[in-house]
């Protein structure tokens, strides 16, 4: 062999690995095809206002807004299971409902969606929140305080007792309404009877004069 020639070297690719690295680069593709085809996620969101009054704004792009789902907060669920916080920040089975009344409690913006968590199917629901400002690179967290994911799911879970106790007592506030009103129509139908009742004798003693 000549000092100046270089050694060519065939690489063999079993046909089983072609195949599978063929079966890969074309799922690959069906995959790009179809984010390419998918819209982003639309969401009747909840916009934060100066005024403190809840701004209901539809189909608002809320593709890169956080998620939560309602077993990132639940205490009886393990970090395997989907929990994303300590359990002494988890409160016991959040449902949609307290997650979203929470959200909106520390003034964020968000939307709701219906959707599932994989490993907690049975409890649809779950809220996307405007943490950042998107729009500046690199991007700002929106709210001083709530910095950073785990800082949100921590937050929203401290929220939700406080949003349970107060469902509570407007719950106990109606109920007791509730007796009052039943005792009031029931006392002005018998008061009502009682008037037909003494217009009917005075009008049988009209009736006997005149004969």
């Amino acid at each position: 062999m000549l000092s100046g020639e270089k050694q060519g070297c065939d690489i063999h690719i079993p046909r089983c690995l072609s195949d599978r690295l063929c079966q890969v680069e074309t799922r690959r593709q069906q995959r790009l095809a179809r984010s390419a085809r998918s819209p982003r996620p639309m969401a009747t969101a909840v916009m934060a206002s100066s005024s403190g009054r809840p701004q209901f704004q539809p189909q608002v792009d809320a593709s890169r807004w956080v998620v939560i789902y309602p077993a990132y907060l639940n205490v009886n669920y393990s970090f395997a299971q989907g929990r994303k916080i300590p359990k002494a920040a988890a409160v016991a089975d959040p449902t949609i409902t307290d997650v979203f009344e929470a959200a909106r409690g520390l003034g964020v913006s968000l939307g709701v969606e219906d959707k599932c968590y994989p490993r907690d199917f049975f409890n649809r629901g779950r809220i996307r929140v405007q943490l950042w400002n998107t729009r500046v690179s690199p991007k700002v967290p929106i709210h001083p305080h709530l910095r950073s994911r785990r800082e949100l799911y921590v937050a929203v879970a401290a929220a939700i007792p406080a949003v349970r106790e107060a469902r509570a007592a407007a719950a106990v506030a109606v109920a007791a309404k509730a007796p009052a009103a039943a005792d009031g129509g029931s006392g002005g139908a018998s008061a009502g009877g009682g008037s037909k009742a003494r217009n009917n004798k005075k009008a049988g003693k009209k009736g006997k004069g005149k004969r």
